[in-house]
């Protein structure tokens, strides 16, 4: 089933059936994929939707449960955290290759074997036995969840998550750093993943905000993929001081021409108040409701 909810749906019956879905998500994709990289970041796509889902209604559960929650979910995505930044360096070290000079590329060559070689590897089958407990925990966790309020709860869930995301969006810029950028990346993606929970009360509308945080998340994703390159070389040290230099310096020059695209979208993103932005969308849902 689609990540939405229903309109009108009550959070008491939304949030174990949201949780629940994402939750046999992932395990029809551990048990079913052939494809080790897929069924890893399919994962981690479910337990982010789960996470953003839990910020939503955050406002309506009780402090010390969401934080116990919120926790299961991130030490979930936490054992998978190092095969997937593997693979992120695989992908963004073979996409520095497509334009680097003859100089250029026979760094990032040298650099990408030492990085990926079999002694620094951690596989998804250790991971698997871990998770699997876990999710079944969570699952039972999930049934008896209880939250308080409807649309009340909403939009206060949306207001702060918006509200947030206005200011790292100004932050990013302002720091500059790998970090702050980050940071507005996991902003972005709540707020699409807010829309995408909201989508049946006005899908157009939504699907337009939709689009525009994918693009915008694809954008502040490269970014962060270099950083995590960059980051695991300087970790190192036993890679060649030359040619870490320059597969840093190639990084460092692809993140720059990422970040100057991006501010447009984001300031098209966040351009309303957060009071108003979580007011008129509130609106429209309880709109949606009047007309099924």
């Amino acid at each position: 089933m689609a990540y939405r909810l229903k309109v009108c749906e009550p959070l008491a019956q939304a949030v174990p059936r949201i949780i629940t879905e994402q939750i046999e998500r992932i395990r029809s994709e551990m048990s079913h994929s052939d494809d080790a990289v897929t069924a890893v970041h399919e994962t981690r796509k479910s337990l982010k939707r789960i996470r953003a889902f839990l910020k939503l209604v955050r406002p309506g559960l009780d402090a010390k449960i969401y934080e116990t929650e919120a926790g299961r979910y991130r030490t979930i995505a936490g054992v998978l955290s190092a095969t997937r930044d593997r693979d992120v360096m695989a992908a963004t070290l073979t996409n520095l290759m497509k334009a680097a000079r003859a100089d250029e590329l026979a760094a990032i060559q040298e650099i990408k074997a030492k990085l990926l070689s079999p002694a620094h590897s951690k596989g998804q089958s250790e991971a698997a036995p871990n998770i699997v407990a876990m999710l079944s925990d969570a699952q039972s966790a999930a049934s008896s969840l209880f939250v308080d309020g409807d649309t009340d709860t909403i939009q206060q869930g949306l207001r702060l998550a918006y509200r947030k995301g206005r200011r790292l969006q100004r932050e990013a810029y302002e720091d500059g750093s790998d970090e702050a950028f980050h940071d507005l990346r996991k902003a972005v993606q709540l707020h699409w993943r807010h829309m995408q929970l909201l989508q049946k009360s006005w899908p157009e509308m939504f699907s337009a905000r939709i689009d525009v945080a994918r693009t915008l998340s694809q954008m502040l994703g490269d970014v962060q993929d270099l950083a995590v390159v960059i980051a695991s070389i300087k970790a190192r040290d036993d890679l060649p001081d030359e040619a870490a230099s320059v597969v840093v310096g190639v990084a460092r020059s692809s993140q720059r021409k990422s970040r100057k695209m991006a501010p447009a979208l984001g300031d098209q993103l966040f351009a309303q108040a957060s009071r108003d932005f979580a007011k008129s969308t509130v609106a429209i849902w309880t709109s949606a409701g009047k007309l099924e």
